[in-house]
């Protein structure tokens, strides 16, 4: 665990070194996003089928050459198989978590000065709080992000799960471009992006939690609504009082291109009320957009 004054050095040189970073950004616009989605690129030419041309008449070269090729496929398909796994195999062993045990929620982090889950069977031992656990919980945050470059959004979030480890959550932003010089005597430009999840948490323990889950993605404009799939997978670190760490990274379709989006925040947990700030990345197709965002949070 990092100490609470050498945790807050380290934050604040990142902040430095994104804002420097932000303000070379080149700006992006929305109109930008609106093609990214809308319009299908061209397919590319058919490259003509010559596998008749490079036929071989020697077999024998060619079993062993097969089973070399087997074997090293075979590799390959291991690692693979462990690499993209690990995403959920090492967090569970690192929480120690058998998907064995429920969860239970308290009122807010650190209401018990152990993380944010209470774990049977010891949920009720040294609990000194005036409410007993509970077996759900909702948070909702709003926030405010800028790119430094005249595009800014507003925009929430809001989480309900339950110890059964299964949860809902929704994230919507409100996108406005402002342009220096306008056209057509149109001042600003704006849109709406956001996403609905079900997740499964399948990490927990008192101090960090991690979900996973699919859902839809959607941009809505006044000319348009495109929707598309979403993958979700999101993890919350509650290390040392009263600091929250969230991080949440998102991979889908949009339309006609494919969507990124991930953030990390870092926060100050007072009772229900959480400050933060932190980066927020959306990128589709060529449209990218780094932004430097703060915010609260409330826990329920």
């Amino acid at each position: 665990m990092l100490p609470a004054r050498n945790f807050g050095w380290r934050l604040c040189v990142f902040l430095c070194l994104f804002a420097m970073l932000a303000s070379t950004a080149q700006a992006q616009s929305l109109g930008q996003l609106r093609s990214e989605v809308r319009v299908k690129d061209p397919a590319p030419p058919r490259e003509p089928d010559r596998s008749q041309d490079n036929q071989h008449d020697d077999d024998d070269d060619c079993d062993d050459s097969d089973s070399y090729e087997s074997d090293t496929i075979k590799f390959i398909g291991l690692l693979s198989a462990v690499a993209i796994t690990a995403p959920v195999w090492v967090p569970m062993k690192f929480a120690d978590d058998e998907l064995s045990r429920p969860g239970y929620f308290p009122a807010f982090p650190y209401q018990y000065d152990v993380g944010y889950m209470l774990i049977p069977p010891n949920v009720y031992e040294g609990n000194t709080g005036t409410r007993d656990p509970f077996t759900y919980a909702v948070r909702a945050r709003s926030d405010y992000g800028t790119n430094f470059t005249g595009l800014n959004w507003v925009g929430g979030q809001v989480l309900a799960e339950f110890s059964t480890r299964f949860g809902l959550e929704s994230d919507f932003r409100f996108y406005q471009q402002d342009f220096f010089n306008p056209p057509q005597n149109a001042a600003h430009d704006t849109a709406w992006l956001g996403d609905a999840n079900v997740f499964y948490r399948f990490a927990q323990n008192e101090f960090m939690q991690f979900r996973t889950g699919l859902g839809v993605n959607w941009l809505s404009d006044r000319l348009h609504t495109d929707v598309g799939f979403n993958f979700t997978y999101a993890a919350d670190f509650y290390s040392t009082k009263p600091w929250v760490i969230s991080g949440e990274f998102d991979w889908g379709r949009l339309g006609d291109e494919t969507l990124l989006h991930a953030r990390i925040t870092t926060g100050v947990q007072v009772k229900g009320l959480e400050a933060y700030v932190g980066y927020d990345l959306i990128d589709v197709g060529k449209f990218q957009s780094n932004s430097l965002i703060a915010g609260v949070r409330l826990w329920f």
